[in-house]
């Protein structure tokens, strides 16, 4: 089944069937360190789950969050709290003309539901003994 997922800051299409995998990953030099993280994509036969992985490391120490979503198949293109940017129009308001970005709903994404507590891992918060 075929479905929108966010990747790369872009939207993409995905295609899949149960026992299928799809694993995207980045990492990415930054001023103290670098940051990074994998979002994968698992489907079985009740639907897709979706693990969001992140990293880095800054002058603090280690960071890291892990997050589990689920969303059954059925559900794959229910979401349509969304909206998508369409471009900037010039509307007029007591008499002041102004440019304003324009949106219009943007439907047919998963409705991602939590499965596991998120995990959180912060080295300098541990150290701090927090």
């Amino acid at each position: 089944m075929r479905f929108k997922a966010d990747i790369n800051d872009g939207e993409v299409t995905l295609d899949m069937k149960p026992n299928d995998t799809i694993q995207h990953s980045w990492h990415e030099p930054t001023d103290e360190g670098y940051s990074g993280g994998t979002v994968t994509f698992e489907a079985d036969d009740e639907g897709i789950y979706r693990t969001y992985y992140t990293y880095g490391k800054c002058c603090d120490g280690c960071i890291s969050s892990e997050r589990v979503d689920f969303c059954p198949w059925d559900e794959l293109k229910a979401y349509d709290g969304r909206r998508k940017a369409i471009g900037y129009a010039d509307v007029i308001e007591d008499g002041v003309t102004y440019h304003e970005m324009q949106y219009e709903p943007d439907t047919g994404w998963p409705n991602w539901q939590q499965y596991e507590s998120p995990r959180h891992y912060d080295q300098h918060a541990q150290a701090m003994g927090y």
